[in-house]
């Protein structure tokens, strides 16, 4: 089974949505899938840790970055065939949904429905095409009722971080 994963940012930059994309990818490797990241950067294909990763090259100014991404990650997701889209948040939501791929979408953070309206507007829009809309905090359940959201808690490697103050029970 093929699983590609559409973020905005990925390994190496380091961020909380970019250590959990790499920690499910790895897992999702160890288990027999076959794993892409399609992400923006200006290397433009890697290898790492068995993970395949394409990223597109968007420039350096906000608004045209933005707007320049999303065509190239569009363009680039057509290319790429698998069983599983799964985008992180709503922008890489509508990437998934202007490439015409069925695809499930992860909110991570806060959320985005409190923000300027035309941006709210297009996140429901885009989720409304979702599969399936998952969420890693529990506040986001009821922030997000409306899309039946499956709650799946963003975990940790205790190997990784061998932290004392983890408690066993502790997600």
């Amino acid at each position: 089974m093929k699983v590609v994963h559409v973020c905005k940012s990925f390994y190496p930059n380091i961020g909380g949505e970019e250590k959990y994309i790499y920690q499910l990818a790895k897992e999702q490797i160890k288990s027999g899938l076959d794993v892409t990241v399609l992400t923006r950067g200006s290397k433009e294909y890697e290898v790492k840790d068995g993970i395949k990763i394409h990223r597109v090259d968007s420039g350096n100014k906000p608004v045209l970055r933005l707007l320049k991404s999303i065509f190239l990650m569009k363009e680039k997701l057509k290319e790429i065939e698998a069983d599983v889209y799964h985008a992180h948040d709503w922008n890489n939501a509508l990437i998934c949904d202007f490439a015409r791929k069925e695809f499930v979408t992860t909110v991570h953070g806060y959320g985005f429905l409190d923000e300027f309206w035309l941006t709210r507007w297009i996140a429901e829009a885009t989720l409304s095409g979702s599969k399936r809309l998952i969420v890693n905090h529990k506040f986001l359940v009821d922030k997000y009722k409306r899309y039946n959201p499956k709650y799946i808690h963003a975990g940790i490697s205790l190997e990784e971080y061998p932290y004392k103050k983890i408690k066993k029970n502790n997600i």
